[in-house]
């Protein structure tokens, strides 16, 4: 289906729930389904069979979560300044990376980036700095100028995406980088939680509790109901929208 219709006549299919509460979601490329309980990683396939589980009963909770490489996840810890790589089973590749080793004391956010490294996001500068796989720090960003940053509730939350890196922040709103470390726009969501980057033109949003699309050439902001509770958190992918209320996960189809 033609991305851009959606939005124009949204039909949402119902395929299936899980009854699991989730705090993170997220699709690979296999259409494997990931869901963050806390400390606790549970891997469902399409249909909603659990195939593996992880928990690091040695950290607190999983901050954020990067599937875009199936075969190497990503998961950081915020409470403990760890990054934990995963197989495709949920097993540990290495030790992890401490970033405290790299004098990297205040980290809020990390993603995977397609330039053999990693991003993560500083709160006392304020700025992204890119690492790469053999832990040299290679890039550090310019500096988002804001008065605060609360992550009470909502983390942090960073996607490299079609030569771009996009963080959002909590309250807000998402900026946008170069993958040189240059901030390149900045666009302000009031209530803005969490966000996912669907093509040059489209950002799906949860402002609120609600899901949102947002057509970054003409700013137009359109609701989306998919669910009559509070989204906790969503992850699209292809013609899948998944969304969280925090007691269960709901899978829909788009038609």
């Amino acid at each position: 289906m033609n991305i851009f219709l959606f939005w124009q006549i949204i039909n949402l299919i119902l395929l299936k729930t899980i009854e699991q509460s989730a705090n993170l979601t997220a699709i690979d490329v296999m259409n494997n389904i990931y869901l963050v309980d806390k400390r606790n990683l549970y891997m469902f396939d399409i249909e909603g069979n659990k195939k593996y589980e992880y928990i690091n009963r040695y950290l607190d909770d999983i901050t954020n979560i990067d599937v875009s490489d199936p075969f190497k996840i990503l998961l950081f810890y915020k409470n403990f300044n760890k990054i934990i790589f995963l197989s495709n089973k949920l097993t540990e590749l290495d030790n992890g990376v401490d970033l405290e080793d790299l004098n990297l004391y205040y980290i809020e956010a990390a993603c995977r980036s397609s330039k053999n490294g990693f991003w993560v996001f500083d709160r006392i500068f304020k700025n992204p700095i890119f690492i790469t796989n053999s832990l040299e720090i290679k890039i550090k960003g310019s500096s988002i100028f804001i008065d605060s940053i609360n992550t009470d509730t909502f983390n942090i939350t960073m996607r490299e995406i079609n030569e771009c890196l996009y963080i959002c922040i909590p309250k807000k709103g998402i900026f946008i980088y170069d993958l040189q470390g240059n901030l390149a726009d900045y666009k302000y969501f009031n209530g803005i939680e969490y966000f996912q980057v669907l093509n040059d033109s489209y950002l799906l949003l949860q402002i609120n509790g609600s899901l949102y699309t947002y057509n970054l050439k003409t700013e137009e902001l359109q609701k989306i109901i998919a669910d009559n509770n509070r989204i906790v958190c969503f992850e699209f992918f292809k013609n899948k929208l998944m969304v969280s209320n925090g007691e269960n996960v709901k899978i829909y189809e788009i038609k």
